[in-house]
C-alpha cells in the first residue's frame, strides 16, 4: 500500500520482500533447466541459447530479447512480466492512486496493446509479442482495479443480499472462464484474447469478494494458489512421465492413444504431478526465501514494518 511504501525504509523493505520472493526459486529453475537441457536447440530457441540469454534471464530481462523468452526456463515469460510490474508498482501506487488516473491508464493500456497486437499480427510476429510485458502489462492494471474494489468491499462488509444468486454468478463466471471463453470469445482484431481473460478474471475476483462461494473460496484452492510459482516453473518436468504413464495405461486397457480417456489420464497425471512438485518447491525453496525476506524486513533499521499474513500468498 501507499502507506507502507511511504514509511521509513518502506521502499527498501518492499524491494527485499519481492527479491526474496522471486530470485531463489527462479535461479534454481535456471540452474535446473540449463543442467537438464544444456545450451543446445529447444522449442523456443531452435539455434540454442547463449550466455546473453542466461544473463538476461537472471536479470529478469528475458522478455526484451526474442531468443530469451521461454528459452532458458520454459514458461518464464510471465515471471519477466511480473518482475517488470514489481519495479513499476511503487510508481503506480504514487501516481495512479486516484480512480480517474487508474481507469485512464487502463483505457490507454487496452488501446495501446490492441493497436500493437493488430500491427504485430500483420507482420507475423504476434506470438512472441504476446509474451512480452508490452503485450500483457495492462492485465496487472486489471488486478489493481479488482484489488481496489475488493478492499472497498471488505471495508463496507460483504453484500448479504442475494447470496444464492451471487454464488451462482461466481460459479458461472469461473466455469465460463475455464470452459467457455476458449471456444466463445471476441475476435482478436476487436479485443485480444489475453485481455478478455484478464478482464473476466478481474471481474471474478470482485464477484468472489462479495460472494465467497465455498466451492471456489476454500482452503484447498488457497493452498494450491500458494504453490502457483513453483508449479509454473516445474510443471514441464512431469509432462514426459505423464505421457508415458498415459500411454502405458492405454495399453493396459486396449485403448488407442487418441481415446479421450487417454487424454484425461494424461491431464490428471500432469495436474497431480505438478501440484506435488509445486508443494516440494514451495516447502523447500519458496517458504525459506519468504521467511528470509520477512527477517530482512523486520531487521532493516527503521523499516517500521512487521510480517503480515499475506506475505505467504501467491505470486
Amino acid at each position: 500500500t501507499k502507506g507502507s511504501l511511504e514509511s521509513p525504509g518502506g521502499l527498501r523493505a518492499y524491494a527485499m520482500r519481492r527479491a526474496c520472493r522471486l530470485v531463489p526459486p527462479f535461479y534454481l529453475a535456471i540452474a535446473l533447466y540449463v543442467g537438464l537441457l544444456g545450451m543446445g536447440p529447444r522449442p523456443f530457441a531452435p539455434r540454442g541459447i547463449d550466455g546473453l540469454d542466461v544473463a538476461l534471464t537472471m536479470g529478469f530481462l528475458h522478455n526484451w530479447r526474442w531468443n530469451s523468452v521461454n528459452s532458458v526456463v520454459p514458461g518464464d515469460w510471465s515471471i519477466g512480466a511480473v518482475a517488470t510490474f514489481y519495479v513499476l508498482f511503487p510508481l503506480l501506487v504514487y501516481w495512479a492512486g486516484g480512480r480517474r488516473v487508474l481507469w485512464t491508464l487502463v483505457a490507454l493500456g487496452i488501446t495501446a496493446i490492441q493497436l500493437l497486437n493488430v500491427y504485430t499480427q500483420a507482420h507475423h510476429w504476434n506470438e512472441t509479442f504476446a509474451w512480452t510485458f508490452f503485450g500483457t502489462g495492462v492485465v496487472f492494471l486489471f488486478g489493481m482495479v479488482a484489488a481496489r474494489h475488493v478492499r472497498h468491499a471488505e471495508a463496507g462488509g460483504r453484500d448479504a443480499a442475494g447470496p444464492v444468486v451471487g454464488g451462482l454468478l461466481a460459479v458461472a463466471v469461473l466455469a465460463f472462464l475455464i470452459g467457455g471463453l476458449p471456444y466463445w470469445h471476441l475476435p482478436e482484431w476487436l479485443l485480444t484474447y489475453r485481455l478478455q481473460v484478464g478482464m473476466i478474471a478481474a471481474g471474478l475476483c470482485v464477484v468472489l469478494s462479495r460472494y465467497p462461494v465455498p466451492l471456489v473460496v476454500n482452503r484447498l484452492l488457497a493452498w494450491i494458489g500458494r504453490l502457483t510459482f513453483s508449479i509454473l516453473i516445474l510443471h514441464l518436468l512431469v509432462m514426459a512421465p505423464a505421457g508415458w504413464l498415459a500411454v502405458w495405461l492405454a495399453a493396459q486397457f486396449d485403448l488407442p492413444t487418441s481415446d479421450p480417456l487417454t487424454g484425461m489420464a494424461f491431464l490428471l497425471s500432469v495436474v497431480i504431478g505438478s501440484v506435488a512438485l509445486g508443494a516440494v518447491g514451495f516447502t523447500l525453496v519458496e517458504q525459506p526465501a519468504i521467511r528470509l525476506g520477512r527477517w530482512l524486513t523486520e531487521g532493516a533499521p527503521g523499516s517500521g514494518l512487521r510480517p503480515r499474513p499475506h506475505d505467504l500468498q501467491p505470486l
